[in-house]
Formats: C-alpha cells, sequence, structure tokens
C-alpha cells in the first residue's frame, strides 16, 4: 500500500472528541495559523468596542432629548407667566385659569389668588413628562404701580 505524502501533517481525531484544530506540525502552517487567530482576536476586541461605544451615544442621546424635554418645558413655563403678567397688568380683573399654546407646548396659568391687593399666579408647562411651575408674587395691582415682587421656579415635587 503506498503512504500519502500528506498523511504525516494531518491528525486524525476520533469522532466525539472536541472539534478544535490542533496546531499544524510544520513552521509555515503554525505561522498562519497564529496569524489568523491574532486576525480573529483583534477582529473580536473591534467588535466588543464598538458595541460598548455605540451603547454610550445611544444613552447620551437619550440625556441629550430629556435635558432638551426639561429646557422646553421651563421656557414654556415662563413664556405663560410672562403672558398673564401682561395680563395682569392690562387687565387688573384678570384671573388666569388658561391654557395657552406656545411653541407647540400647552401651558396652563392656574387661577390668581387674590390676597387683598396682592396676587399670586402660577404658569405649568410639561413636555414628555417633564413639568416646571413658576410661581409669580404681585402687589399694588389696583394703584397706578405695578410691583412684581418675586418670580421663582417651583422645584418639582
Amino acid at each position: 500500500m503506498e503512504q500519502l505524502p500528506f498523511r504525516d501533517k494531518i491528525e486524525i481525531r476520533p469522532l466525539g472528541s472536541n472539534f478544535i484544530p490542533s496546531p499544524p506540525r510544520d513552521l509555515r502552517q503554525r505561522r498562519g495559523f497564529a496569524a489568523i487567530m491574532s486576525v480573529v482576536i483583534v477582529i473580536g476586541i473591534a467588535l466588543i468596542s464598538c458595541v460598548v461605544l455605540a451603547s454610550g451615544y445611544v444613552l447620551e442621546g437619550r440625556e441629550i432629548t430629556s435635558r432638551s424635554s426639561a429646557l422646553q418645558a421651563r421656557a414654556a413655563a415662563y413664556s405663560c407667566a410672562s403672558i398673564a403678567v401682561l395680563r395682569l397688568k392690562k387687565n387688573s380683573g384678570y384671573n388666569g385659569n388658561e391654557n395657552i399654546s406656545v411653541d407647540k407646548v400647552t401651558c396652563s396659568i392656574g387661577a390668581t389668588v387674590v390676597n387683598g391687593n396682592a396676587r399670586t399666579l402660577y404658569s405649568q408647562a410639561t413636555v414628555n413628562g417633564y413639568t416646571s411651575r413658576i410661581k409669580v408674587d404681585f402687589t399694588g395691582i389696583n394703584s397706578s404701580q405695578f410691583y412684581l415682587n418675586s418670580w421663582t421656579e417651583i422645584p418639582p415635587t
């Protein structure tokens, strides 16, 4: 029987053993095997790095969106409060209780609280679950002078 020239380079394993190929025996094939395994490892590390970086960018994008929503809510609440102040200055009988649309955001002006010559009004706007509330205090509404005593943002509860 004739012996094949490549028989000594191939390791034959019985079925059922693990399927991890053993490194080839001669030096050229070992270098090739090491090079291929190195490339596979580098590609694996690069792929894992890309996945980690991509997930970080997604989380950062969500954070930017939330900040943007909070700022939109704050701007709308401030705008509503400003509108209410102007309406109260023009008409001392203005009592609030209305919704106003400011830049596609609906904000509400609560009923003004009257305490003698002093009044308090509240403004509120919500954008994507972020709510901003403003409280404004006045005095001298019925007199010729109009005093804005305080303008505060009410922290979320």
